[in-house]
């Protein structure tokens, strides 16, 4: 895409530059900083009334319909786009320059908001009137469709909080009050009070978040996963038949019904990731930076919107090259003692047509297993090139695939010491990796990074998930999978009954088995997930994440109520998100057809049998 083209007939490029006392000048070739403006037929604007983050965003993309709807235009009142130095984007309309000022209106806020020259940069109006090709006192702003700021300031930083629209809309400031059903209360980067009413809102970014963990230093941390995706870390209490309780240095005591908990891991470092920006998770790479960095740079054309383990990308990535490793994205560590992990996320189109991207699992010896997901194909490679020069790509149909058009759950499978990787993708077995030595993985110290492709718009991940795996596939054959699993591989039948004294008690074919915490990965209690719609989501800054049914926000704490914990009263420190009508937690069971597994694989069915 050019960064820049010309205006219609009747109008010319506008373009302005800083200079060393913010002054602009008009000039024929762009330059690197401008004030960009382009009527609305040159670009592809993202419409005000698209969802990318709410949980209606999630059943559009499970039916397989597109999360933007058909060509239109857009009104009420949203019609252009202001372009923020950093790639974020405000829709809304401009209504005047006025002074070192442009105004700018959007229909659910409570008045005109004003952008500084320190930030826009100043167009005279005679200038914006000349360039539009117009002689009338009274310009016609609503030619222009997308308004690029001067980047004559630093972009937001992480003291400030950011507002998320459901469209990808992003606003920078404080936020200084909210509900969960009433309107937001924002004071914008130049210092203007502003109310949001809540229907095109999805959530809140706060900014100042503390660096900390949950526990106190030395301290053990468990982490519990709920039946409907909620994450709690805290140091384990207790744990019977009908309880388990959890002690949190925000939270207090947490007691929770057996019945609704998912997954226990008594060691969290072990335990479950999601897509959520915590601390010291996941973070931009490039194959030029040694260490992830926390934001991507400002490119044009291009930005990255995250909310809630959600990430929106809009514009154009980079094409795709030979080995993927070459491409940024995404990136988190996989920590070493997980021998066996799954890996899973969803892809989602943000236009009309399929997205595609790339995820490459690094070892740190050179190591990498290569995928590719374009329209029609699947193709994966390991690569070591330090060991085996010579790598076999795989190609993999995907039109035989259930709606293989549509959103796509891809889930990894991976064995580090047997070597092998199992791909699923929508509920389906669609390669197995590992019988081929060519194909086989090595134990290694493991980071993944998810990658972008796309010159049809904006793509998204989202449900990104990665945890220990027991080593059996998740059959529906397979019972309520309730089970144990233990840090050497072994698996053991059954859900511990009780924690005493630093020891899990299973009851066996023998009698009572007693297990050394530190012995036990992970404690799977089977059953199936909770799609319960929440109304709300916290999200701590120590990774942990509440499903709320009421919240209340006032700049310094929270006070919500949690189905789940009951009243909870949070300081702002604690707080990295607050979202509204949150997609709720999914994920699939596994088919294995073995015509597709065999006949669209470029080697013979690798892997092991699925142990039943």
């Amino acid at each position: 895409m050019n960064r820049h083209r010309w205006l219609t007939a009747g109008a010319a490029l506008l373009v302005a530059t800083v200079s060393a006392h913010a002054q602009l000048r008009l000039e024929n070739q762009p330059p690197p900083a401008a004030f960009d403006t382009l009527p609305a037929r040159t670009k592809n604007a993202t419409a005000p009334e698209v969802n990318f983050f709410g949980n209606e965003a999630a059943q559009q993309r499970a039916s397989g319909e597109s999360a933007v709807p058909p060509a239109r235009q857009a009104e009420g009142g949203y019609a252009q786009t202001l372009v923020f130095p950093d790639g974020r984007e405000l829709h809304g309309k401009m209504i005047a320059s006025e002074g070192e000022y442009i105004l700018w209106q959007r229909p659910d806020a409570s008045e005109t908001l004003r952008f500084a020259g320190d930030a826009v940069g100043h167009m005279p109006m005679s200038e914006v009137l000349r360039n539009l090709g117009s002689d009338s006192p009274t310009p016609s702003f609503g030619q222009l469709n997308r308004i690029k700021m001067i980047p004559a300031r630093p972009t937001a930083d992480s003291s400030e909080d950011i507002l998320v629209f459901k469209n990808g809309d992003e606003l920078p400031g404080k936020a200084l009050a909210a509900t969960l059903r009433g309107p937001v209360r924002w004071r914008t980067a130049d210092g203007q009070e502003v109310e949001f009413q809540p229907g095109r809102i999805a959530g809140l970014r706060l900014g100042g978040v503390e660096k900390g963990r949950a526990t106190g230093a030395g301290e053990p941390t468990a982490m519990v996963e709920l039946r409907t995706g909620e994450r709690l870390r805290g140091k384990l209490v207790a744990f019977d038949e009908k309880q388990v309780c959890l002690k949190h240095t925000r939270l207090g005591t947490i007691t929770l019904e057996r019945s609704r908990v998912g997954r226990l891991f008594p060691d969290a470092r072990l335990g479950a990731i999601d897509g959520g920006r915590v601390p010291a998770g996941w973070g931009w790479a490039t194959p030029e930076l040694p260490e992830p960095s926390k934001e991507p740079p400002v490119a044009d054309g291009a930005h990255w919107v995250y909310l809630d383990g959600t990430y929106l990308f809009h514009g154009q990535a980079p094409s795709f090259s030979i080995p993927t490793s070459t491409l940024p994205g995404w990136q988190h560590a996989i920590d070493p003692g997980l021998e066996r992990f799954e890996l899973r996320f969803e892809l989602g189109s943000a236009g009309r047509f399929p997205a595609s991207c790339a995820l490459t699992l690094f070892g740190r010896g050179g190591i990498m297993l290569c995928t590719i997901v374009s329209n029609r194909a699947l193709a994966v490679a390991v690569m070591d090139p330090p060991e085996r020069p010579q790598c076999k790509w795989r190609q993999i149909p995907l039109n035989k695939l259930q709606n293989a058009s549509g959103p796509r759950l891809l889930r990894f499978f991976v064995d580090t010491k047997a070597g092998t990787c199992d791909i699923v993708l929508n509920g389906v077995l669609v390669a197995r990796l590992g019988k081929d030595e060519r194909e086989r993985l090595v134990p290694d110290e493991y980071f993944v990074r998810l990658q972008a492709n796309t010159n049809t718009g904006s793509l998204l991940f989202s449900n990104i998930w990665i945890g220990p795996w027991s080593g059996d596939l998740p059959h529906p054959a397979a019972g309520d999978g309730t089970s144990t699993a233990l840090r050497n591989g072994d698996a053991l039948a059954g859900a511990p009954k009780e924690w005493r004294e630093g020891k899990w008690i299973l009851e066996s074919e023998l009698g009572p088995l007693e297990i050394s915490t530190e012995k036990v990965l992970l404690v799977d209690f089977g059953g199936t997930a909770l799609a319960e719609r929440a109304a709300g989501r916290i999200r701590l800054a120590d990774g942990s994440s509440i499903n709320v049914d009421a919240f209340q926000w006032d700049g310094r704490e929270l006070a919500a109520h949690s189905p789940a914990l009951g009243n909870v009263q949070l300081y702002a420190a604690t707080v990295a998100e607050i979202i509204f009508d949150p997609v709720p937690s999914h994920t699939t069971m596994v088919e294995e057809p073995p015509k597709l597994a065999g006949k669209n694989t470029a080697t013979p069915d690798a892997g092991r049998e699925v142990r039943k």
